[in-house]
C-alpha cells in the first residue's frame, strides 16, 4: 500500500511523473522523474544520513543541476548536528532540551537564539546583531516581536484565539500590554474573526483585504473567497482527501512518502 508513483498535470497540459522505491520497512530509497534521481541512507535509528542527487542530462541542460550529496550527522540523543554539502556545511549546537542554541552558516556566519523555560525563544541575532525579539506573556504567548524597523503586536481573545495583528514602524507611539493600536499609521494590520467551533471564518487584513472561510461538519475547509481571490471551493471523500473536484471520487494510492 505504499506511494510507488506520482503524477502531475500542469495547467497547459505537460505531465510530470515520479517513481518511488522502497524497501521492506516502507523506507523512501530512491525517487527519480525526468530531471533526475535521488537516494537515500539510512543509520541504525531509521535516521537519514544521505540524500545524493544524480542530475539527468535534461536535469542539467534546463535547470543547471548539478550532482551533489547531502550528508546528516547526529549526536547521541538523535539531535541532528550538521549538514554537509557541496557548497558547505551548517552546524547545529543545541542546549539540554535539544533546542537550537548556535548554528554555524557554510560562510561562518553565526545565527544564535536565546530562549527561556521550556524553550520559549526571546532573541534571535546573527553575530551578535540582533535580527528579532520576542515578548511573551504570563502564558507564553507572543505579545511583540521585532524584526528590523518593524515591531508587531498580537493579542488574543477570552479564548485564547488570536484575535489581531499590528506592525509599526520604528519609533512609533508605545503599545501598552493589551491594547489594540489604531489601523490608520500601522503598516499592516489584521483582525482574526472565529466561529463557534473555533475555526477562523475571516481574516480582515488591511492591504489584502477580507478574505471568507466555509467549513463543513466535520470541520474541513470547503471555501475561501476575498477580494484578492476567486471563489475557492474545495472538495473531499469520505476518508478525508482533496479531490480535484466534486466528482472525482475516492483518492487511491493516498500513502505519503518519507
Amino acid at each position: 500500500g505504499y506511494l510507488t508513483a506520482i503524477q502531475t498535470t500542469g495547467t497547459q497540459g505537460g505531465v510530470r511523473r515520479e517513481t518511488q522505491q522502497r524497501d521492506a520497512l516502507g523506507r523512501l530509497l530512491r525517487t527519480e522523474n525526468e530531471h533526475g534521481q535521488r537516494t537515500f541512507s539510512y543509520n541504525r535509528l531509521d535516521q537519514i544520513t544521505a540524500v545524493t542527487l544524480t542530475p539527468t542530462e535534461a536535469g542539467q541542460q534546463q535547470h543547471r543541476m548539478q550532482a551533489d550529496t547531502v550528508r546528516f550527522e547526529y549526536d547521541r540523543s538523535g539531535w541532528l548536528t550538521a549538514e554537509h554539502a557541496g557548497n558547505g556545511s551548517i552546524r547545529y549546537q543545541r542546549d539540554a532540551l535539544g533546542n537550537p542554541t548556535d548554528i554555524t552558516l557554510p560562510d561562518g556566519q553565526h545565527l544564535t537564539h536565546l530562549y527561556y523555560g521550556s524553550g520559549h525563544l526571546l532573541q534571535t541575532a546573527l553575530d551578535g546583531l540582533t535580527v528579532s525579539e520576542y515578548e511573551r506573556d504570563s502564558l507564553h504567548r507572543q505579545i511583540m516581536r521585532t524584526q528590523g524597523q518593524l515591531a508587531t503586536y498580537s493579542g488574543y481573545d477570552d479564548d485564547g484565539l488570536l484575535s489581531w495583528q499590528r506592525s509599526l514602524a520604528s519609533g512609533s507611539a508605545p503599545v501598552l500590554p493589551g491594547q489594540r493600536p489604531a489601523r490608520q499609521g500601522c503598516v499592516t494590520s489584521r483582525d482574526y474573526y472565529w466561529n463557534n467551533h473555533g475555526e477562523v471564518g475571516t481574516i480582515d487584513d488591511g492591504l489584502r483585504g477580507s478574505v471568507v472561510y466555509s467549513y463543513d461538519r466535520s470541520g474541513y475547509l470547503t471555501g475561501r473567497s476575498g477580494q484578492m481571490y476567486d471563489h475557492d471551493r474545495y472538495y473531499y471523500d469520505k476518508a478525508g482527501n482533496l479531490l480535484d473536484n466534486e466528482g472525482q471520487g475516492a483518492v487511491m494510492n493516498n500513502r505519503l512518502p518519507g
